[in-house]
């Protein structure tokens, strides 16, 4: 597969899959496919919604895509 690569950003204060891959019109095709996806100029890639669906549609179109998630850690404030 052409290189492509997937990562959990923030986009407009809101988690989203950020997708990336060189100019190619068969994989615009098949990521166009996937609802909820859309390009963004700004990114310079495709985002859809960060949700587990879209996590599941994604790798179920692209097997061997390795998408990074953010850390969703929790702050515990300890007040005295």
């Amino acid at each position: 597969m052409e290189q492509m690569r997937a990562e959990e950003i923030l986009y407009k204060g809101k988690p989203v899959i950020g997708i990336y891959f060189p100019y190619n019109n068969q994989l615009i095709q098949r990521i166009k496919k996937i609802e909820g996806v859309r390009w963004s100029s700004s990114q310079r890639g495709w985002i859809v919604d960060s949700q587990e669906i879209n996590f599941q549609k994604l790798l179920s179109e692209f097997p061997a895509l390795e998408i990074k998630r953010m850390c969703r850690s929790k702050i515990l404030y300890i007040y005295d």
